[in-house]
């Protein structure tokens, strides 16, 4: 038997939304036809930040989606890799920092 129960991510709604701008952004450059993943962009954000905010088991995550654990890596991977790609290089953060 298991419990289902809701709880509330400790996130702004707009970094969600930020987020899911990120990842609309990367399914249209990668050419993903609509329809054809398993989780919106908005619940692919969520599960990212789950991730990040409450150390969610990916296992955990997998199962809350319905997804499997390997999907549930692949997406994790691929909202990490997107919010790297704005982080700033090491150079520009030293300098602020120095500043």
């Amino acid at each position: 038997m298991s419990v289902t129960y809701t709880a509330t991510l400790p996130a702004r709604e707009r970094t969600v939304v930020f987020l899911t701008s990120l990842l609309d952004d990367e399914r249209r450059r990668r050419g993903t036809r609509t329809g054809r993943r398993a989780l919106t962009t908005f619940h692919h954000a969520v599960l990212v930040l789950r991730w990040f905010l409450d150390a969610t088991r990916v296992a955990q995550l997998a199962v809350d989606n319905g997804i499997s654990t390997s999907t549930s890596y692949s997406y994790l991977h691929e909202g990490v890799d997107v919010l790297a790609r704005r982080a700033p290089k090491l150079e520009s953060a030293l300098l602020a920092a120095k500043m």
